[in-house]
């Protein structure tokens, strides 16, 4: 059983503070007291000056001591107990010298210079150290085995009598009464010690209670000092960087080399190391961050460079080592080689695809692929590229162009093609072979092979005709017009298609083509409709056309077929060209311009289209003074502007000039307008 140092109670096992009076627990077993050597007077004693060196009264193993590792433990453990207390006041006391004549007994264990007796609590009162004798404080972790020897005392003739002048007892055993109702000898220095505790503990209680009310803080003592580690007491951590250069020598281009940097800790703390990024790219480390503890064994940076992106010549670098305890840079060097490439012999590459595939649907081609080879090396006699095809199911449904391609630098192109209209649904397989000369020599990688596979699925085909309606608005006097339809397939396999007019189609309605074959799948193909109404009635008319299809391998109708067309004619009677006079006559007065409109009207059917011929002239008059607006070709209703103007033309006063013009419909007959221009000016 263990019990506390301070106030003997019990305590559970490895405790390491008392849970009743809050001292840091010195364990001590329960065995009982003993003192050594013999008993002896202590006047006798002091008289003599042999004074009985009583050892201590703790034997081996009866006491077991909580020894801190460093001075800063046992710094920080010392202002721990006397936080314990909450008030500057009882700093003294708790870990302190002890209070003026405070009752020692010698031998005995201290804690904060509070006697700890061990042994039955009931039994008689050590027997306190005589008054004036200076004792030393003793140390909580003093070995137990060096017990304190005091100086000689005074003559004890001048002590008060009330001072025992005999033996010492043990402090187990009961006291003896000296004549009746006498008092034990130094029972009176008891009560003062039994006194002081009572006094110490209401007011560490007082002190407790006042530092919680009134903000009093506990963690002060020494009157009022921080509860800090003295800076003497702290310590620091300090980084060694093991070698602070790395020469990697001379390398090769491409080439990796790696060496070993050494992180150490000379400190007295742990040390939190990183290593800062490289600056240079090339460079890498195999360890990033570590701590290493003091005395711990270095830790080890692999630092790794290459060369692969380096150009010729020196390149330098370093790395950044930061820590809590300083920070290092370590200089990386190294030279890369001039490189010469080795001659490469001439070599035929891969191909840029070592499998060609292909889909088609039956009866349908699939597009063609291209594909791509080149030669490596030296190849100062040209390469030449030659390609064979085989066929390991079907025949002739593989092909490979050119024959053959040369080259001195670069790639050749060659384009596969796969016929499979005429094969029947299933896979094929097929290698090209690529073989390459040089000099009339074979290369090395010759040949290269490339394998092509060809599936060719049933899909039945589909038509499909857009757009379902046409519609005509002619006059019977325009020529043949034409509107076209689209007939499509849609589906995966050929077919065959006509189309045809009902049976109340107008005579003058008619196709073109009127039937088509093979329509291979994704295919289209247009039909056009001819109306030609050239003297036919006007009127309304209407056709329906009617597109068939079949699937050549069975014969039998394909999905979306028939489909038709509806066509809508509108026939009206041809168009008529009426101009609102066919003569105009200027007669201006001293001025040479003169003009004039001339309407021109469509009386007919249909469009009209016209022309306005150039003005015409009689042989001996002076030309150019005519001019029509607008001129040429044009269409539907207009105005005609004539304009004279004779400044230019040798233009007599008086004399009557004329010219004609001719204007063309598109259909009836032209008609001419005559001009005349009368220049008067009488001065």
């Amino acid at each position: 059983m263990e019990r506390c140092t301070s106030c003997g109670s019990e305590l559970p096992g490895a405790a390491q503070f008392c849970g009743y009076c809050g001292r840091v627990v010195i364990t001590v077993k329960e065995m009982p007291t003993s003192i050594s050597g013999s008993s002896q007077t202590v006047h006798g004693s002091l008289r003599s000056g042999a004074y009985s060196s009583t050892g201590s009264i703790w034997s081996k193993g009866e006491m077991t001591r909580q020894i801190p590792a460093s001075e800063e433990e046992e710094y920080e453990e010392e202002e721990r107990r006397r936080a314990l207390f909450g008030l500057p006041l009882l700093g003294p006391l708790a870990g302190g010298q002890p209070p003026a004549n405070t009752p020692m007994v010698h031998g005995t264990p201290q804690f904060s210079n509070v006697p700890v007796v061990q042994g039955n609590p009931g039994g008689p009162a050590p027997v306190p150290a005589l008054q004036g004798a200076p004792l030393p404080t003793p140390s909580l972790f003093a070995p137990a085995s060096a017990p304190y020897t005091p100086p000689p005392l005074p003559n004890p003739e001048s002590w008060p009598p009330s001072y025992p002048t005999g033996p010492l007892r043990n402090p187990s055993s009961s006291p003896k009464q000296t004549g009746s109702g006498g008092s034990r000898p130094g029972s009176g220095r008891s009560c003062a010690l039994t006194g002081l505790i009572v006094a110490v503990v209401f007011l560490v209680v007082i002190g407790t209670i006042g530092g919680l009310l009134f903000g009093v803080p506990p963690a002060l003592s020494h009157f009022g000092s921080s509860n800090k580690i003295p800076p003497s007491l702290k310590g620091q951590a300090k980084i060694n960087v093991t070698p602070e250069a790395l020469n990697f020598g001379a390398l090769d281009k491409g080439q990796k080399l790696t060496k070993a940097v050494t992180v150490s800790n000379s400190g007295s703390l742990a040390l939190d190391w990183k290593v800062n990024a490289a600056s240079a790219n090339w460079v890498t480390v195999d360890t990033t961050s570590q701590t290493i503890q003091p005395g711990a064994l270095p830790d080890t940076i692999h630092v790794s460079v290459n060369t692969t992106n380096l150009a010729a010549g020196n390149q330098s670098a370093e790395i950044t080592i930061s820590s809590n305890g300083g920070s290092a840079q370590v200089a990386i060097t190294l030279l890369v080689n001039q490189s010469t490439p080795a001659q490469q012999p001439c070599t035929l590459s891969a191909p840029s695809s070592s499998n060609e595939t292909f889909n088609a649907s039956m009866g349908s081609d699939p597009a063609a692929q291209n594909l791509t080879i080149g030669a490596r090396g030296s190849c100062s006699s040209g390469v030449t590229i030659t390609p064979t095809v085989a066929t390991a199911s079907g025949t002739g449904w593989l092909a490979v162009s050119p024959s053959a391609a040369t080259l001195t630098r670069g790639s050749a192109a060659f384009t596969v093609t796969v016929t499979s209209s005429r094969l029947s649904p299933g896979s094929y397989t097929g290698t090209i072979s690529l073989a390459a000369e040089s000099g009339n020599s074979v290369i090395s990688g010759s040949p290269q092979t490339v394998s092509v596979t060809l599936t060719v699925t049933e899909v039945p085909p589909v038509l499909a005709v857009r757009p379902g309606t046409l519609a005509f608005s002619l006059s019977n006097g325009d020529s043949t017009a034409a509107r076209a339809f689209t007939i499509s397939n849609t589906g995966g396999a050929p077919l065959n298609w006509t189309a045809t007019l009902d049976a109340n189609a107008p005579s003058f309605v008619s196709l073109s083509p009127d039937a088509g074959t093979n329509l291979s799948a994704g295919a289209n193909t247009g039909v056009k409709v001819n109306v030609n109404p050239s003297r036919v009635e006007a009127g309304n008319y209407a056709a329906t056309v009617t597109v068939s299809a079949t699937d050549p391998l069975t014969g039998q109708s394909v999905k979306g077929s028939p489909a038709t067309v509806s066509v809508t004619i509108t026939i009206t009677v041809p168009p008529s060209m009426q101009l609102s006079t066919t003569s105009l006559t200027f007669t201006p007065n001293c001025v040479y311009t003169a003009s004039g409109n001339i309407t021109l009207k469509n009386t007919g059917g249909g469009t009209l289209s016209w022309t306005v011929g150039d003005p015409v002239y009689p042989s001996g008059q002076p030309t150019g003074w005519l001019s029509v607006t607008p001129s040429g070709k044009g269409s539907g209703d207009a105005r005609l502007n004539f304009t004279a103007d004779g400044s230019g033309s040798r233009i007599a006063s008086g004399k009557t000039y004329t010219a004609t013009v001719t204007i063309t419909p598109s259909f009836g007959d032209a008609q001419t307008v005559t001009v005349s221009y009368t220049y008067y000016c009488i001065q």
